[in-house]
């Protein structure tokens, strides 16, 4: 045997697929869908859980720890409505382009991380990272959205002022 893959790591493979595709189209427009991150990395802070009965993301924290990555820290809440498995908290950096005209894009080159989440609410801390070398960039501010690969949707995302220079 051992001429195909394992139905195991094509399910994975799968998974972490529909994830991109999911993250790429909600975080993301025009052509900054560059250098699209590997799978979510696990929350650095966990904090104890509560049960919620809705779904939120608040409290933003962000600092700059180079001209290449920064880290953010949100609260959230999870009420379980899209299920117990694959949900995952995602956020990216974005700048505006266009000359002002409103239309946001990534910051090129950079990474957008995520972490599971659970029902309930918590804490999670992420490291937004530039992985492709691009120009100076000005990122001003941080999408963090909440998302369901079951459901293939974002169900909740909050867009927080932050600005931070990139080299």
């Amino acid at each position: 045997m051992g001429a195909g893959p394992r139905p195991g790591r094509m399910v994975l493979a799968r998974a972490g697929a529909m994830m991109g595709v999911i993250v790429a189209g909600v975080l993301l427009s025009g052509p900054s869908l560059h250098a699209l991150s590997d799978r979510p990395q696990p929350a650095r802070r966990p904090v104890e859980r509560h049960d919620s009965a809705k779904n939120e993301i608040t409290n933003l924290q962000a600092e700059s720890l180079s001209g290449q990555s920064m880290q953010v820290t949100v609260d959230y809440a999870y009420a379980g409505d899209q299920g117990i498995e694959d949900v995952f908290l995602h956020a990216a950096a974005l700048e505006y382009y266009l000359h002002g005209e409103g239309v946001r894009s990534r910051v090129p080159g950079t990474s957008f991380p995520g972490a599971a989440v659970s029902v309930g609410s918590g804490r999670i801390t992420l490291t937004i990272e530039r992985v492709v070398e691009g120009d100076l960039s000005t990122s001003t501010s941080v999408r963090v959205c909440l998302i369901s690969l079951q459901k293939h949707s974002a169900f909740l995302c909050r867009n927080f002022a932050h600005t931070k220079e990139w080299d």
